[in-house]
């Protein structure tokens, strides 16, 4: 069983929906209030546990998960990228094309000093791109670190993946 969960962060309610993708078949739906004003993620595990507890599939089955908003600017984001001028400006069409809102945008190797400011605009995700494959993999790799280190939210890795480990 391949199951794929796909995720919709709206302005009201937070929708997951269980495809098996190897018998094309919905295995089933829940959602939860969307929790804006919390942690998004909190909205997100009360659906997910109700769809858990249906039984319907095992979390070892979940093989891929895909998430957009469509609460227009309800799931807020930092973008953390390797040149402003490319990366990051690709971190920010992707995260606008999620319809997502924009709260903060780095380029290059990223310190304490831009940790504390993204931990202060209490964003829901961190999306951290930079380098293409086979091509620069040091500055994504200290800003994994440092942000690894910090109390930042949930952090989406989209880089190099000569850097994944």
């Amino acid at each position: 069983m391949h199951v794929c969960l796909m995720v919709d962060f709206g302005s009201t309610y937070t929708k997951v929906l269980a495809v098996d993708l190897d018998s094309e078949t919905i295995l089933g739906r829940a959602q939860s209030p969307t929790t804006i004003d919390k942690d998004i993620t909190i909205g997100f595990n009360k659906a997910l546990d109700s769809l858990d507890g249906a039984g319907v599939f095992k979390a070892e089955d979940v093989r891929s998960r895909y998430a957009c908003s469509s609460a227009a600017g309800g799931l807020k984001i930092a973008a953390v990228g390797l040149v402003p001028d490319l990366t990051l400006k690709a971190a920010q069409r992707a995260a606008l094309g999620a319809g997502a809102k924009i709260l903060c945008a780095y380029g290059y190797e990223i310190d304490a000093g831009i940790v504390e400011e993204i931990e202060s605009c209490n964003c829901d995700i961190i999306l951290l791109c930079g380098g293409t494959d086979g091509g620069n993999k040091k500055i994504i790799i200290h800003n994994a670190e440092v942000l690894a280190e910090s109390n930042v939210p949930n952090i989406i890795v989209a880089g190099n993946k000569a850097a994944r480990d």
